[in-house]
């Protein structure tokens, strides 16, 4: 797992309040790509994505998002096809270790056998007020959406 560094940032105000482990509806705009056409079925919601999965053919295709535009990064597998796939696998299989080109921050893309979902850990690119936030998510087989940290 990436190493969790401290996230600094400005707190929010006490009016606008983000609880954690909140399941969002699926997202129905995707970021532009020549392989996933210009309108797919995303599954983030949140607007200021650092990280995006949309559905492509029968899995799912990664989008790197920074300050300055997206950028395609890895094809997974579905949700359903990893389960079966790994159906006996008792502990995390990795799926995907990189950087998101456009911000330089490391993203973590795991599968989660004992809960049959995906797990995305990445980064907010770094501004002024913030540096290090973490964005974590996970997908589960049904296409639902936990944030654990936005």
């Amino acid at each position: 797992m990436i190493p969790r560094p401290r996230a600094t940032h400005t707190p929010r105000p006490a009016n606008t309040p983000r609880p954690a482990n909140t399941p969002r509806p699926a997202s129905t705009v995707a970021p532009y790509s020549a392989s996933a056409g210009a309108h797919t079925t995303c599954v983030v919601t949140h607007a200021a994505t650092p990280a995006q999965l949309c559905v492509a053919g029968a899995g799912l295709q990664y989008f790197f998002i920074g300050p300055d535009g997206v950028q395609e990064g890895p094809y997974l597998s579905s949700v359903s096809f990893l389960a079966k796939q790994h159906a006996t696998a008792m502990s995390t299989v990795e799926l995907y270790r990189g950087v998101n080109p456009l911000t330089g921050k490391p993203v973590q893309i795991d599968y989660l056998p004992m809960g049959k979902m995906i797990l995305v850990y990445t980064y907010y690119a770094d501004t002024p007020y913030s540096t290090n936030k973490p964005y974590i998510f996970t997908l589960d087989r049904d296409g639902q959406v936990t944030y654990l940290a936005w």
